[in-house]
């Protein structure tokens, strides 16, 4: 077996909501980043764990093509009370925004 292998974005940052829920995180307040722009993520992951509060990792321009996401916004919608988007529309469409807004609102 090779010493490196691949890990990709969504099952990885599912896993690491899960532990962080487990481990005190809170879903009152979700932040969103693109899984394809790591500063944002970087910071936003920061931010979110002195608040408290998950990153989810998003594809940019739908919502759609992140299935897991979209899944756990579902799931939990009635828990979320605000959701940040890091990196503001330039990272993430704002039809992702409308699509998230459409879930948890």
């Amino acid at each position: 077996m090779s010493p490196c292998h691949q890990v990709t974005m969504s099952p990885t940052a599912t896993e690491i909501i899960k532990f962080g829920i487990s481990s005190g995180m809170s879903w009152n307040e979700v932040l969103i980043a693109a899984g394809n722009n790591f500063p944002d993520a970087l910071t936003g992951g920061a931010y979110g764990a002195k608040i408290g509060a998950p990153l989810l990792l998003t594809d940019p321009n739908n919502l759609n093509n992140s299935s897991e996401i979209k899944t756990i916004l579902e799931e939990n919608s009635s828990y979320i009370n605000k959701a940040t988007i890091i990196g503001g529309s330039g990272a993430v469409s704002t039809t992702v925004k409308y699509q998230i807004e459409d879930i948890i609102f």
